[in-house]
């Protein structure tokens, strides 16, 4: 079984196209600084309460997958608005005793388990789920038990981020990045045609021109091509619309799934 710091480590996970992953140590600085409803300068101790649970909730969907199969896991939960348990608006300050209260309520509700024997054999059950039956579990987690979870909070008074917010803060976060690459695209493309000190006159033409006019010629110097910058702008688009249709393919994948290579 993987353990809680195996598991909190594949917690760090950021699907972002460009971003650093999340603090393993969820009690740093940093991460504490970003809790959305602070962290409080009293001098009681405050336990770090995980919304999502790293154990009981994540770690039988992502235990006995390959690393691909625990990106897609994921990837699935947060782009449902289910954070990855080490973003800091899945994390909750709380004293001891409001700590206690939460878990309380929780199996009051039925949203934990008083049977710590059934809940350990349900939970290995799920993680011995193939991929794809693990997504369908994700899907459910997500669209049924996390919904309930955060409900269950707001009664209690900590208004933590819902998931329509968490969702449109994770779109908003990839649409940033992939236009950060769709910079660097034409910061190549201007590298190819005009080399590495185009003058003001080239780079507006670069700016001014529709984005899938480039595209092919792009894909070409990515590739290692040696006749992009010989033809004249006008001249390039149309010979290459399948190169660009397939490079704009490239750019939804990415973000819709995120690039998947980052821990």
């Amino acid at each position: 079984m993987l353990s809680r710091n195996d598991t909190v480590r594949l917690a760090t996970y950021n699907p972002g196209l460009d971003t650093k992953p999340h603090n393993l140590n969820y009690r740093s600085k940093n991460t504490l600084e970003q809790l959305p409803l602070g962290y409080p300068t009293s001098n009681e101790k405050q336990y770090i309460h995980h919304v999502v649970a790293v154990q009981e909730h994540l770690r039988p969907l992502l235990e006995n997958l390959n690393e691909a199969g625990q990106i897609q896991i994921l990837n699935r939960l947060i782009q449902k608005g289910v954070p990855a348990p080490n973003d800091p608006r899945n994390l909750l300050a709380l004293t001891q005793q409001q700590h206690d209260a939460v878990h309380d309520y929780q199996k009051f509700v039925g949203l934990e388990s008083n049977n710590e024997l059934e809940k350990r054999q349900f939970l290995d059950k799920v993680s011995r789920l193939p991929l794809q039956k693990k997504l369908i579990a994700a899907d459910i987690f997500a669209e049924q038990m996390y919904p309930a979870i955060i409900e269950n909070l707001h009664s209690m008074g900590y208004k933590v981020p819902t998931q329509a917010e968490n969702i449109a803060r994770y779109n908003q976060g990839v649409l940033e990045e992939t236009q950060g690459e769709k910079q660097n695209y034409i910061r190549e493309i201007m590298k190819g045609l005009y080399g590495e000190k185009p003058t003001m006159e080239n780079i507006n033409k670069v700016i001014e021109a529709p984005m899938n006019r480039f595209a092919g010629d792009t894909m070409r110097l990515l590739a290692g091509g040696s006749d992009t910058g010989k033809k004249s702008i006008d001249d390039r688009s149309q010979g290459n619309k399948n190169v660009t249709i397939n490079a704009e393919n490239v750019y939804m994948e990415r973000a819709v799934n995120g690039n998947g290579k980052k821990r």
